[in-house]
């Protein structure tokens, strides 16, 4: 099995791409790379990433792979068994889906908030970005009211695992019954809580 280096930050988005990795079983290499150590400014990490941002997933070839959602859909297609992620159809356009909108949407919205708490902005502009976060979790309870208990519904897929990744960010917000059940059942799995202990993550959200 071809084995991986996997540089990630405890805690960060790129502990979805650790857990998926511990999922499928495969063969890798974790190295931490603590942002708020600096680590992902370092001369020799920015020869990996000019972004200096993880996840950065290496194989053994020593191809190199900077976004996390295109790691987790290689990583499930080629060692998944079409769980987390579906290989055709309209259950693997749902899988992405959620996917998407934790990688593109619900992160964006977080880094938006930080990035004004960091560099001081109006109260006002910071308001509207936690306000807009809050809503985001507030649709996610309405899609699991409605479908759940997950996001696409009765099986978990890797986006369930990427927003319980986010939801730990900020104890801030508010989850509703449904957003918790789904934390505890994707904490729950064997390969997050390996993936938890191994990045040596405190969960502030509740379950």
């Amino acid at each position: 099995m071809t084995h991986y280096t996997l540089y990630s930050s405890p805690g960060a988005c790129s502990m979805a791409v650790h857990v998926a990795l511990n999922e499928v079983g495969a063969t890798f290499t974790f190295k931490p790379t603590s942002i708020a150590a600096g680590d992902t400014k370092t001369p020799a990490f920015l020869k990996l990433n000019p972004r200096g941002q993880v996840p950065v997933l290496v194989d053994e070839q020593g191809q190199v792979m900077l976004e996390g959602a295109a790691q987790m859909a290689y990583i499930l297609d080629t060692h998944g068994n079409g769980t987390l992620l579906p290989k055709t159809g309209w259950a693997r356009a749902e899988a992405l889906q959620g996917l998407m909108f934790g990688n593109a949407t619900l992160h964006d919205a977080y880094s938006r908030w930080f990035w004004c708490m960091k560099n001081n902005a109006p109260a006002e502009l910071t308001q509207k970005a936690a306000e807009h976060i809050q809503n985001l979790w507030n649709q996610i309870e309405e899609t699991l009211a409605a479908k759940g208990p997950y996001l696409a519904g009765a099986e978990c897929r890797i986006g369930d695992i990427l927003i319980t990744v986010i939801g730990n960010w900020s104890d801030a917000f508010t989850f509703g019954p449904h957003t918790q059940k789904l934390f505890a059942a994707v904490r729950a799995r064997p390969a997050f809580e390996k993936t938890r202990a191994t990045e040596n993550v405190t969960y502030k959200t509740a379950a």
